[in-house]
């Protein structure tokens, strides 16, 4: 992966760090385990530049050890994509797919056959906002950039009240409903504004109508 040829990386779990290249200094990159069988993570891999809207597999990520799955929501379904170490990324067919490109702003499962310490890393987008279409019903979205995300950063301008985000928490799921005027609040109707999504994660939105979300560049 033509990203990971970084003379110097420094590489901190679940946060993004800094590094410095020959071309680049807006390099940055986070490390994310991968449990083994049935273990799944959501995960942020199109948190930064690569393809035009996205980035590629080939490009998302490193560290894998073989037999691990991508699952990328497309809004009714999943595209599965399963990875074969020394061969790289294939669809159902057995077609190559290193070159699928995941969407800005789009969430994706990713799942092992073993533990393995994956590296995601890349230029951090540096546009003001990025737009990220949703539909009516379930999303599995993600903030575009390599920052944590609070619930009260989530553009809200065109909820009407009864959004509900789902923060998966590695076995079940934190679910947050969101009162128009009032904002968003905890199953115990305590505020939840300030709750934050990990960098380098995704996370389920319910939304009323479909709509185009606007996510700041928070950095």
């Amino acid at each position: 992966m033509k990203k990971l040829l970084i003379a110097s990386v420094a590489l901190g779990c679940a946060a993004a760090v800094v590094a410095q290249t020959a071309t680049s200094a807006n390099i940055v990159g986070y490390k994310k385990n991968v449990q083994p069988s049935a273990g799944f993570l959501i995960f942020a891999p199109a948190q930064f530049g690569g393809a035009a809207g996205g980035i590629t597999l080939d490009d998302a990520v490193d560290g894998l050890v073989g037999g691990e799955q991508i699952f990328i929501y497309n809004g009714s379904t999943y595209d599965i994509y399963d990875y074969f170490a020394g061969y790289g990324w294939f669809d159902g067919l057995f077609n190559l797919a290193g070159g699928v490109v995941i969407p800005a702003g789009a969430g994706s499962w990713l799942s092992g056959a073993a533990s393995s310490e994956t590296i995601t890393a890349g230029e951090v987008p540096m546009a003001a906002t990025v737009d990220v279409p949703v539909a009516a019903g379930f999303n599995l979205v993600a903030n575009p950039y390599p920052v944590a995300l609070a619930l009260d950063d989530i553009d809200v301008s065109s909820f009407t009240g009864g959004e509900q985000v789902f923060v998966y928490n590695g076995s079940t799921y934190d679910i947050y409903d969101y009162f128009a005027g009032y904002g968003w609040f905890d199953g115990l109707f305590n505020p939840a504004g300030s709750v934050q999504v990990p960098v380098g994660e995704g996370f389920w939105l319910s939304v009323n109508s479909g709509t185009t979300l606007v996510f700041n560049k928070l950095f």
